[in-house]
């Protein structure tokens, strides 16, 4: 199974406010003080937290990275992955 985004892909995105609702288990990018990522989130198990799933698997399907929940007021901006363009090489 090919990964979804590779190295050297773009990305299209829509930058959403903090606070407006968001359609779980889509992609998003989520920038912080310290870091961004682009992962899939979920409804945390309590109110102000995201599960943040990677879809980095390795080939035989196992997860790299584990799920894990990340508190929604770290977040310091937030866009929806709307589209991924391929590179091919």
């Amino acid at each position: 199974m090919a990964l979804l985004i590779s190295h050297g892909d773009s990305i299209k995105v829509k930058q959403l406010d903090i606070h407006d609702p968001i359609e779980f288990g889509q992609i998003f990018l989520i920038v912080t003080e310290t870091h961004s990522l682009i992962i899939r989130i979920y409804q945390g198990s309590i109110k102000g937290k995201w599960l943040l799933k990677s879809e980095n698997n390795h080939p035989s399907h196992i997860p790299q990275f584990q799920d894990f929940e990340f508190s929604i007021n770290k977040v310091v901006e937030l866009y929806k992955v709307n589209q991924v363009l391929k590179t091919f090489c």
